[in-house]
Order: structure tokens, then C-alpha cells, then sequence
């Protein structure tokens, strides 16, 4: 997440002027996953600078890219050939959801599913924006190999095309969040309408909404 980040800030810098977004982009890059309150990863992030929170339109997060697919089945440990899924939980607003699956779509994020939060969670470290009111995409890949110790640490198991597809994906969709009203964005969202999973034309996976 953190070169992804990188290939983000240097993307959008080398626009030309009257190609860069019309709002500032603020990169937070923060540590502390599963250290609990002793390093508050995003949420301290957010207490620490309340006025950029107060004005954000929206919040992008990206972890865990181009890692691929392994399963382990009755064949064995083995990969699959593929990327693992990636997963795109999304605020509930028209301004939110529209983008977020055009933008799927037009960078053919095969293997991923748009989901809904439940109540406020989303899992992965956007999970804190969405719980203060920031209109928020929250993404990640979860592959099973996350948490485990090789002594490359797993770079083998890296796909660089995925995860340049992936920050094309994100850099496309912040740009189509760029052009569109901050109250566009925020208007609509319910908790209500926090549950289930929208996929890609074509997935035959049962949870999908069509």
C-alpha cells in the first residue's frame, strides 16, 4: 500500500496543471496494524488533524496490493494462476457508488467485489473515516499467506501488473470523485442500506446484487 501511495503522489504531480485535481490530495501512511490502542493507525491519524477531516470530501484507502491467489484444497498448497480477490467496501451514496463501479469496471478489476460495510465496519483501515462521517472507498486484499513467515516474505507470491491495475484503479477513481460536489458525495448514505454485496456483470456468486 505504501509504493502504491508513492505511484499515487507522483502520478497526479506530474499532470499538467490544468490536468491535476481541483482538490488538494492529502497521503497518510500509517503503522500499527493489529497493535491496538498503543498505535492508533487511522483513527489517530484523524484525531490528530481534525481540521483536514472536517474538510475532506472523500477517503481512498489501498492495502495488501497485487498479491495472488493460493488455495489450499485437496491438490495441496498451490496457487491458482490469478489475483487474489480484492475487496472494495464503499460508503452508501449514490455519489460513492456509482464511481466506485464505473471505475471497476473501466480498469477490468477482475476478481473483486464492491461490498457494503456492516454498520460502520469495513475491515480494513479505512474502516475509521466511514465511523467519522468521511465519505469513504476502503480496499484490501486478504490473501490466506498474509499473516504467515517465508524468508522472502512472500515476494514471490507478488503480481506486479495487478498491483499497477490497482493504483490505476484507485488513481481513476479519485479523479472521478474530483469533479464531483462534496455534498454529492456524503448525501444518502443509511445504515440501513449497510449490508450485502455488489459484484462485477457476469459473477454468478450468490451474494451478488444484480
Amino acid at each position: 500500500g505504501g509504493v502504491g501511495l508513492v505511484a499515487l503522489a507522483r502520478y497526479f504531480s506530474q499532470l499538467p496543471r490544468g490536468r491535476r485535481p481541483k482538490r488538494s490530495l492529502v497521503f497518510s501512511a500509517v503503522s500499527g496494524h493489529f497493535a491496538g490502542p498503543a498505535l492508533p493507525q487511522t483513527r489517530g491519524f484523524i484525531d490528530r488533524h481534525p481540521d483536514l477531516v472536517a474538510r475532506a470530501a472523500a477517503s481512498v484507502t489501498i492495502e495488501h496490493l497485487g498479491a495472488s491467489e493460493w488455495l489450499d484444497d485437496a491438490r495441496g498448497y498451490h496457487p491458482t494462476g490469478g489475483p487474489d480477490m480484492f475487496i472494495v467496501w464503499h460508503s452508501q451514496t449514490a455519489g460513492i457508488t456509482g464511481p466506485v463501479i464505473e471505475s471497476m469496471k473501466a480498469n477490468d478489476l477482475v476478481h473483486s467485489r464492491a461490498l457494503r460495510p456492516a454498520g460502520d465496519y469495513m475491515i480494513a483501515v479505512g474502516t475509521a473515516f466511514n465511523e467519522s462521517g468521511v465519505p469513504t472507498v476502503s480496499s484490501i486484499v486478504a490473501p490466506n499467506y498474509m499473516v504467515s513467515w517465508a524468508e522472502n516474505g512472500h515476494l514471490a507470491k507478488f503480481m506486479p501488473a495487478r498491483a499497477a491495475r490497482e493504483v490505476r484503479w484507485a488513481a481513476d477513481l479519485i479523479t472521478r470523485f474530483d469533479s464531483i460536489p462534496a455534498a454529492q458525495l456524503a448525501a444518502g448514505d443509511s445504515a440501513a442500506l449497510r449490508t450485502g454485496v455488489a459484484c462485477l456483470p457476469g459473477d454468478n456468486t450468490p451474494t451478488c446484487l444484480t
